[in-house]
């Protein structure tokens, strides 16, 4: 009798705990009678597709959400606003009408808002690309069958075979903005980012996440530092002046959890910072090798001659 009292506590301490371990998430709606779907159906599908990428990327935070559908400016399906208390996203009316839209839009503009959150900094990933292809395999199946495919597999050759192939590049804040070539850039960037946790690990993933956020920093910073400088012809004595230890070659940034080495290529006369090396220095301080080549290596799984 005893034995079997232990046994009913351990399974049910052994649920409670579980149940402890489960991200919730709380949504409200606002402009409701815009849903494709019934108010119930969406939150069904809310909470479906929030464990769906709470698993793929281990989150396991509560979110209290806010959906708002409402219009939105040409080409925008939709966007964030994340806060520390409740976080809200904004999905354009016109653009989830079609009711098989609705998820794929939903679960990006989600997986945006956990990628928010997974950064130990309040500077977002200033790398556009690298930061919609991760929403976008954060969404996963959801977006894929969004865009019409089954898989990274079939949606590459589809996009090969057709001549759209964009061929990923190493690149910082920049937009192509063209909204039928959008989804083609950022499946390929998501496939990237699915070899690479396949490859590599999730574990590394976030750490290149954290390193972009502190690459953003560390140019919100530098930006700063230039609006206070005085006189140009001096900037190493106004940057002294300023507490920022910098040289010709390198600038070191504090964050939380480390001094992230960041490259920089000075332009004598704008003292301009060269983004796409502070990106390159990321993927080589994470991975031990460029992006070029970890590109190659994805387009050799993947069979793509180009």
């Amino acid at each position: 009798m005893i034995a079997k009292i232990l046994t009913i506590l351990f399974f049910a301490a052994l649920w409670i705990n579980v149940e402890a371990q489960t991200p919730k998430l709380e949504v409200t709606i606002i402009n409701e009678e815009f849903l494709p779907i019934s108010k119930n159906d969406f939150l069904i599908l809310a909470q479906e597709i929030f464990q769906y990428e709470c698993k793929r990327m281990n989150f396991r935070k509560d979110i209290h959400l806010t959906v708002e559908i409402k219009d939105l400016a040409k080409d925008i399906r939709g966007f964030i606003l994340p806060h520390s208390t409740s976080d809200s996203i904004f999905l354009s009316k016109d653009s989830i009408k079609a009711k098989d839209h609705l998820p794929g839009i939903f679960a990006h503009e989600l997986g945006h808002l956990i990628y928010f959150k997974l950064l130990d900094s309040f500077f977002c990933n200033g790398n556009t690309y690298w930061g919609e292809g991760f929403a976008s395999w954060a969404a996963g199946k959801y977006y894929l069958q969004w865009q019409g495919y089954q898989n990274y597999d079939s949606a590459l050759k589809e996009i090969v075979s057709s001549n759209r192939f964009y061929d990923i590049k190493n690149i910082y804040d920049e937009m192509i903005r063209p909204a039928k070539q959008r989804d083609v850039i950022y499946v390929e960037w998501a496939s990237f980012i699915d070899f690479l946790i396949e490859k590599y690990g999730f574990e590394k993933i976030s750490s290149i996440n954290n390193s972009f956020a502190q690459v953003t920093k560390a140019l919100s910073l530098k930006d700063s530092v230039l609006m206070e400088v005085t006189n140009f012809d001096n900037i190493d004595e106004d940057i002294k002046r300023l507490g920022l230890k910098y040289d010709d070659i390198a600038l070191k940034v504090m964050s939380s959890d480390e001094v992230l080495l960041v490259l920089i290529n000075r332009d004598e006369k704008t003292h301009r910072i060269e983004p796409v090396i502070l990106l390159e220095e990321a993927y080589i301080k994470i991975y031990n090798t460029s992006f070029d080549e970890l590109k190659k290596q994805w387009k050799l799984r993947n069979k793509i001659i180009n």
